[in-house]
C-alpha cells in the first residue's frame, strides 16, 4: 500500500529535520505519492523560503520518483460529504479545508496518510475513521521505528494513517 505524504513531512525534509530523510527512505520501497494539495502547499512553502532556488531544488528532487495524485471527482464528493457532516456537528471545516481534501484523497485508493498534523485529522467522524486507522507519533524517529516494525506491504504499525513530526 503506497504512502501519501502530507506537506508537513515535506517541510521537515526541506528543512533537513533529523529523521525526515530516513523516514522517506524507509517508506519509499512501498511507494510514495503526494496529493496535488500537498504539492501546492509545498510549492507555496518554497516561495516563502529564504533560499527559494534551494527549496525548489529539494522539492523537485523529491518529486523525481514520486507521483502526484489528483483530486478526483469521487474524492471531491467524499470530501463534500465529510465537510457537510462535520459542519452539522459544529466542527471547523473552513480553516482546514485542504487537510480534509487530503484525507479524502488518501481514502480513495487506500493510501497510508503520513502526517504529523494531528489536530486537523483526529476529529474526523467515526464512520470515516473506521476506514483509516491512526497511529499518532510525536517524532520522525518514531515514524521510522513504526515503519521498520511494519510487515512488507502493510502500513506503518498496521495503520492507514501515520503521524510524524
Amino acid at each position: 500500500m503506497p504512502y501519501l505524504v502530507d506537506s508537513d513531512i515535506l517541510i521537515a525534509l526541506r528543512e533537513g529535520q533529523p529523521g525526515a530523510q530516513a523516514l522517506i527512505e524507509r517508506l519509499a520501497p512501498a511507494g510514495l505519492t503526494i496529493s496535488i494539495i500537498t504539492y501546492m502547499e509545498a510549492y507555496q512553502g518554497t516561495l516563502r523560503s529564504f533560499d527559494q532556488v534551494r527549496a525548489q531544488a529539494v522539492l523537485a528532487a523529491f518529486l523525481d520518483d514520486v507521483p502526484i495524485v489528483p483530486f478526483s471527482l469521487s474524492a471531491a464528493r467524499r470530501c463534500a460529504a465529510l465537510r457537510e457532516d462535520m459542519a452539522r456537528q459544529g466542527k471547523r471545516v473552513r480553516s482546514r479545508a485542504l487537510d480534509l481534501i487530503t484525507a479524502s484523497i488518501a481514502l480513495e485508493p487506500g493510501y497510508t496518510l503520513v502526517t504529523r498534523n494531528r489536530k486537523d485529522y483526529e476529529d474526523i467522524p467515526e464512520e470515516v475513521r473506521k476506514t483509516m486507522e491512526f497511529v499518532w507519533l510525536d517524532t520522525v524517529d518514531q515514524a521510522v521505528e513504526a515503519a521498520l516494525e511494519a510487515a512488507p506491504g502493510r502500513a506503518a504499525a498496521g495503520s492507514r494513517s501515520a503521524e510524524a513530526a
